[in-house]
């Protein structure tokens, strides 16, 4: 199993949306959030990410990205 952190919200929707688990958030200096994601092939689409050749649900994504946000929200209020 694979293991990427990342502070790029973008990106970490991406990864959730293409199979990966939240694994950990981590906050640094109360404000900057990283996330920690693990799953099977991480490598292989955080390259198509790279790359400009990720395809994904637009839908999945944009709640995806809705739930980060939350997250980040929570993090930044409990600090």
């Amino acid at each position: 199993m694979n293991e990427i952190e990342t502070k790029d919200i973008f990106r970490g929707a991406y990864l959730l949306c293409m199979g990966g688990t939240l694994h950990e958030t981590k906050l640094a200096d109360s404000r900057q959030v990283t996330f920690v994601i693990e799953g099977k092939n991480l490598e292989q689409k955080d390259i198509q990410y790279h790359t400009g050749h990720a395809l994904v649900n637009p839908i999945q994504l944009r709640e995806t990205l809705n739930l980060l946000r939350d997250l980040i929200f929570e993090m930044w209020n409990a600090a």
